[in-house]
């Protein structure tokens, strides 16, 4: 019987795992044909790592001890991390320096997270806090020039928080939190799209969510106004997994406005 090449033979195994990847079952299943295909499969797994609470970031930490060193380093893409004590974030992020897409999803911004933040090479960032800290930091964070998509709560901005956003050039995403039901102060949305000459695409999200808001924000053909999603976690998973998340629900809405507007051309020319 012939045999696969192994680049064939691994690349069925990393499809396997991508297409079940909350199957544990199978990837311990998988982890124990052989010691090769572990560690083909571990490469995967840990692409997109969540971090939810205390207990799975002393899960994970212990979990680091058993790896080859350096394994998170590289093999962790995506990262997303709930409230947990600023001594767990510091080492988590400093166990995982290759995070191109982080979520910190945390109020109370712990100072010490400044650094391993500052040095991660993103190209998405979601974080529930305002970024001034993080912004004007010195050294100045390495990803300034990389970030593409941010996604953010601009909880009582000011107008020189919002300028900020200009230190992020190539920013072409942006997400906005605005909870209505607290009475509070719109997100800055012609700020935002002033300090973000790259910007093609805004996303207010709204909760409670009402159809009347999308109105108010007519000015802007680039803004889009979407409820706040029923979990946040498996929308932000959604993006690493190539499934339909915040930004491609947006996009569609843009690309449906500008064959409309297409259109609408057409029937005046005619």
């Amino acid at each position: 019987m012939p045999t696969l090449p192994p680049e064939l033979q691994r690349e069925i195994f990393e499809v396997a795992i991508r297409l079940n990847r909350k199957d544990a079952a199978l990837k311990l299943n998988l982890s124990l044909i052989a010691q090769h295909v572990r560690i083909w499969v571990d490469w995967v797994a840990y692409e997109l790592v969540t971090i939810r609470n205390q207990k799975s970031a002393e899960k994970f930490l212990k979990l680091s001890d058993s790896k080859a060193p350096g394994f998170f380093a590289i093999a962790v893409k995506s990262l997303l991390l709930f409230s947990l004590p600023a001594e767990y974030t510091v080492r988590i992020l400093s166990l995982c320096p290759g995070v191109q897409s982080l979520a910190f999803w945390i109020w109370n911004f712990p100072t010490p997270a400044i650094p391993p933040i500052s040095q991660l090479p993103l190209r998405r960032l979601s974080v529930r806090f305002c970024l001034t800290a993080v912004l004007t930091a010195t050294p100045p964070p390495t990803w300034l020039s990389s970030v593409t998509h941010l996604d953010i709560a601009f909880f009582n901005a000011s107008e020189s928080d919002v300028k900020k956003l200009t230190r992020l050039p190539h920013l072409t995403h942006v997400a906005l939190y605005w909870e209505v039901a607290d009475a509070g102060p719109p997100p800055p949305i012609k700020a935002v799209c002033a300090n973000c000459p790259n910007l093609q695409v805004l996303v207010i999200m709204s909760w409670p969510y009402d159809e009347s808001i999308i109105n108010s924000y007519s000015f802007d053909p680039r803004v889009v106004v979407r409820p706040v999603p029923t979990s946040l976690g498996p929308d932000w998973e959604a993006t690493h997994l190539d499934l339909p998340d915040i930004w491609s629900c947006a996009e569609r809405v843009l690309a449906e406005r500008n064959a409309s507007a297409a259109m609408r051309l057409i029937d005046r020319v005619w």
